[in-house]
């Protein structure tokens, strides 16, 4: 959107381009919406299916109760699960 609307103040491209560009944008931050929700909706379903009612065992986080090999494997395949294990 910033390089659209630039090259629009510099005279390079017509405003249908920033036009496009927005409506693009949009889209997608709607698609990126919808795809949270349904990820969050497939984790509801995963939870009933296993049969729910889960309980936190004492203070401990969920993400104190993953066994340590299987933490380590987690964050070799991604980094966002350091925001959950606090590394």
């Amino acid at each position: 959107m910033e390089l659209s609307t630039a090259q629009y103040t510099n005279g390079l491209v017509d405003f249908n381009t920033v036009i496009t560009t927005l409506t693009s944008n949009a889209n997608q931050q709607d698609q990126l919406t919808q795809t949270r929700g349904a990820v969050a909706a497939n984790l509801l379903q995963v939870y009933q299916a296993l049969g729910g009612g889960w309980q936190v065992r004492g203070d401990l986080s969920p993400a104190e109760l993953v066994p340590p090999e299987t933490r380590e494997e987690m964050l070799e395949r991604t980094g966002s699960w350091r925001k959950v294990f606090r590394e």
